[in-house]
């Protein structure tokens, strides 16, 4: 089953002919969804193949323009491409209250149904539990309010030997347990362990999408490391005291926040456009979190 992400922009603010604004696509299972929503994104995903019209959930991180100003774009060419099926919008009442007010503007009504959901972003914790994933969000530190999301993989604990469930002749309830790795009691009242009927499973695949934020180690401590983690860089360490005025993050921090939070890999993103070449900030991250990369349009992740 697959677990990819295609990194669509990664600009900060203003976007550039090569850094487009903040979007990404995620694909766990043949399922789709986006973080954030720069302006121009629908284009980005038409640039990149992707289903635009398979998508299901759209995450938005915080209120401001470069991570949801393409929600109109995005919405108004999915409506013309003849799109039927829901769609969930995860936002801030602020992101909700511009897209109302929008539609009411151009006299517009969408012909498909849109859930947009403030409450679970308010809320915080998992905003989405489906059967291929579970969406965590964690409050970050910058000028409004905003959120990072952690997407884990859901999956079977242990894969089933076809011929001992025939075996033991197991229902679907014992099935059920036995895939999550929990015991079941036979008619026979012996208990059946999950390792007598199968193996261990692959372990579960997990990425962070922490933009926009100081650096918040501590919330992130109190939660499982993911194996990759994309967490923001907008400034290189010359430009700290610039970093905390705009409550965004160095380079340097973001390598921190993934050698003590215990992840496989990091990617930057989010970069200054003051920065043209942007290999002073790999550099700065490589010292202290080697297995770090930096983002770029149209960057594909497999897990």
């Amino acid at each position: 089953m697959n677990f990819h992400v295609c990194i669509l922009g990664c600009s900060s603010a203003v976007p550039t002919a090569e850094r487009g604004l903040s979007a990404q696509w995620l694909e766990v299972h043949h399922r789709h969804y986006l973080l954030d929503c720069g302006e121009g994104t629908q284009i980005r995903i038409r640039q990149e193949g992707l289903p635009m019209q398979r998508l299901s959930v759209v995450f938005i991180s915080h209120s401001h323009a470069d991570h949801f100003l393409g929600l109109p774009g995005l919405l108004s060419t999915m409506e013309l491409l003849g799109r039927k099926k829901s769609l969930r919008i995860v936002c801030p009442e602020s992101v909700k209250e511009f897209l109302l007010n929008y539609w009411k503007s151009v006299d517009y009504q969408p012909s498909y149904p849109i859930e947009i959901d403030v409450e679970a972003w308010r809320s915080g914790g998992l905003v989405l539990e489906d059967a291929s994933i579970q969406v965590e969000a964690v409050v970050l530190k910058h000028g409004v309010p905003c959120r990072g999301f952690i997407v884990r993989e859901r999956r079977d604990a242990f894969v089933l030997d076809k011929v001992k469930i025939k075996e033991y002749d197991l229902s679907i309830a014992q099935l059920r347990e036995l895939k999550q790795g929990n015991s079941v009691q036979l008619n026979t009242g012996e208990a059946l362990q999950a390792n007598q009927v199968g193996s261990s499973g692959p372990a579960c695949r997990s990425y962070a999408y922490i933009t926009d934020t100081r650096p918040v180690l501590q919330t992130l401590l109190k939660l499982a490391a993911p194996q990759v983690l994309y967490h923001e860089a907008t400034f290189t360490e010359k430009h700290q005291e610039r970093a905390k005025k705009t409550q965004h993050s160095t380079a340097i921090e973001a390598a921190e926040i993934a050698e003590k939070w215990g992840v496989t890999s990091l990617i930057l993103g989010h970069f200054s456009v003051r920065y043209p070449d942007l290999g002073e900030l790999l550099a700065e991250a490589q010292n202290r979190f080697g297995n770090t990369r930096l983002a770029f349009n149209g960057l594909r992740l497999e897990l």
